[in-house]
């Protein structure tokens, strides 16, 4: 079987605890971290990550996308100080 996943894309200034953000993200909405590719860039990330369901199945559901593109977008920016 073909290792499947879905690639979800992250380009934001960079903060402490970031990927602890992140983490806890996919975890309440019952993904799976299959890997990553972190990149730091000055003060701003470029990171690509692979997701799966719990099932280790790529994520097809539009809602589930959009849900978690909403909360990593809500979650980041809340956490941007200016």
């Amino acid at each position: 079987m073909i290792n499947q996943r879905t690639v979800m894309e992250v380009v934001t200034p960079d903060r402490p605890g970031l990927l602890a953000r992140i983490g806890q993200i996919l975890l309440s909405n019952n993904l799976s971290l299959v890997t990553a590719r972190i990149a730091t860039l000055g003060e701003r990330v470029e990171d690509v990550f692979f997701i799966s369901d719990m099932n280790g199945q790529p994520i097809s559901e539009a809602e589930l996308c959009e849900a978690l593109q909403s909360d990593i977008c809500a979650q980041l920016d809340e956490q941007v100080e200016i």
